[in-house]
This record gives C-alpha cells, structure tokens and sequence, in this order.
C-alpha cells in the first residue's frame, strides 16, 4: 500500500522516475520468470545426466560381455548376458531420450525468456541428440557397436554436464541482476 502510494506521488510530482520504476518492475518480473525457468532447465538436465549415466553402466557391462563372448570364446551364457545387457541399454537409453528431450524443452523455454539484458545462448546445446538417437540398437551385432555407442553416450553427458555449467552460470547473472533491480527500486522508493 505505501508503495502504492508513493507511485501515485512519483506519477504526478516525477513521471520520469515513475516511469522508470514502472520498467523494473517489468524487469524485475521478467527476470524472475528467467530464473524459474533456468532452475527448470537445471533440473531436467541433472535428471538427463543420470538417465545417461544409467546407459553409460549398462554399456559398459554389454561391452564387458562382448568383450567376453567376442575375444575369449565365451559361448552361448556369455551370448545370452550380452544381448541381456544391450536390452537393459536399450531401455536406459529410451528413457534418456525422454529426459533429453525434455531437457531440450527447458532450453527452448529458458531461449524464449531471455532478455536483452540476460540472453541465455542455447545453440549447439541441444544439438546433442540428433546424431545419438538414429536407431542405435537395430544393428548391434559387433563388438565395435557398442564401443561406439559408448562414446556416443560419453559425449552426450559431456553436452549435457557443459549446458548445465551454462545455466548455472546465467542463474547466477539473473541473481545478481534481480539484486540491482531490487536495490534500484529501493532507492527510487527511499529517495
């Protein structure tokens, strides 16, 4: 209410601060929504790191077990564990691709908010599943599949640990930014 009233006493004794009030308010509304949305982001990408480390584990024990069957002879039960492992991959690697694309949805939201005071870069962050996610099991048959798949997943979580880094660090802008905008108005409203 007091600031209510001191808008009123600006509009009429200053209109040039109360103008200026009026846009950090907008600012400062916009920013908080920024922030939201980059906690959002930061959110789907830790669960998409994880998700990812799942398939990376699963990976590695397909690969142990082709390792296995490929190089030593390991026969019919060392068959059997590795096409069990690549189906457990499969469906770790399903669910990554859930929570990339999801993640890859935060970003969009995150790009759409950013301001010209705090813009948020997302290009080349979500590029990371195109390349990934082209019917990776349809053709595992070799030993040298899975070792590519693993690298694949290898540099998507780096992707996704390095956007992560990204978002942090502009959540920290948008922090300090809102902290401006506050202390801005406080003394626009104390003066």
């Amino acid at each position: 209410e007091i600031h209510a009233k001191q808008k009123g006493y600006l509009q009429i004794h200053n209109p040039a601060q109360a103008e200026r009030l009026e846009h950090l308010a907008q600012e400062k509304m916009h920013t908080k929504q920024l922030i939201a949305e980059i906690q959002e982001a930061e959110g789907a990408g830790e669960v998409a790191l994880t998700k990812l480390g799942q398939a990376a584990a699963s990976l590695h024990s397909a690969n142990e077990y082709s390792t296995w069957d490929t190089f030593f002879g390991g026969g019919v039960i060392a068959t059997h564990l590795k096409h069990g492992a690549l189906d457990q991959s499969e469906n770790y690697i399903h669910s990554a691709q859930i929570a990339l694309q999801r993640f890859h949805n935060e970003l969009l939201d995150v790009h759409e908010m950013s301001t010209k005071t705090l813009q948020v870069e997302t290009d080349g962050f979500v590029k990371f599943a195109d390349y990934f996610f082209d019917d990776l099991f349809s053709a595992w048959s070799v030993h040298s599949k899975i070792s590519t798949a693993r690298e694949q997943v290898s540099r998507v979580q780096d992707d996704v640990h390095n956007t992560i880094w990204r978002l942090q660090d502009k959540h920290s802008k948008a922090a300090n930014y809102l902290q401006t905008i506050e202390q801005e108005q406080g003394a626009i409203f104390n003066a």
